[in-house]
């Protein structure tokens, strides 16, 4: 009896189990919905940078299959519009939301560095995989050194006016430093929000140290 007990009880949790994945994957939308007119994409990736930059940079553009390069630049910038599932690793909320628009322009370091892996978290999302299924994919191949990880100083504008973290919050314009994941605040001065400083550590959960710059003095980018 027990035993008969047990093995319902089994039946029953793989159920929900099973209807608990199969909903959740009907709640993550597909990519179609994070597409953008291309010329529109163009303009807002380029909105990252100045000028003097992105008109020479290389531009991404999110298509059915990934990011593809759509305007091959004269220098080793690259420009693209980061979707929401490209935030840090341990990220879940709002993992795959439409609204969540933000152009950067990667220095050739950063190209290295941290593109191959938003083109992972694009190809999961592509493959609409649950957010902590996501996350635990990019900590996987993070440690087991899939990616490579960064030795020296490495930057990316985000200036953009156009900047979205969902539909009613946008973006303040910022600069994004990447140091090696040895890094720890106290060697950059130990700042915080009050120095208008945010510092995001490596590790297991992404291949490099980062701190997000912003301040009065950081102009935004205006689009059209």
């Amino acid at each position: 009896m027990n035993r008969l007990l047990m093995l319902a009880l089994v039946l029953i949790t793989t159920h929900f189990d099973i209807l608990w994945a199969v909903e959740s994957e009907k709640r993550i939308p597909g990519i179609a919905e994070f597409l953008l007119d291309e010329a529109h994409e163009i303009a807002l990736a380029k909105s990252a940078a100045p000028a003097k930059i992105s008109a020479r940079a290389t531009i991404l553009v999110l298509q059915a299959d990934g990011y593809k390069t759509v305007i091959e630049g004269g220098s080793d910038f690259v420009c693209l519009v980061i979707r929401s599932w490209g935030g840090p690793a341990y990220f879940e909320d709002g993992m795959y939301d439409p609204n969540n628009l933000v152009p950067e322009c990667l220095d050739a370091t950063a190209v290295e560095i941290i593109l191959p892996l938003q083109e992972f978290r694009t190809q999961l999302a592509i493959n609409k995989t649950p957010p902590k299924e996501a996350n635990a994919a990019v900590k996987k191949a993070i440690q087991s050194g899939r990616f490579q990880r960064i030795e020296n100083l490495a930057f990316s504008y985000m200036l953009s006016n156009a900047m979205m973290y969902g539909k009613d919050h946008s973006g303040n314009p910022h600069i994004m430093l990447y140091f090696p994941d040895t890094y720890t605040n106290d060697m950059i001065g130990g700042l915080s929000w009050k120095d208008q400083v945010l510092f995001i550590e490596g590790g297991v959960e992404q291949p490099y140290t980062a701190a997000v710059i912003y301040g009065p003095g950081i102009d935004p980018v205006y689009t059209e």
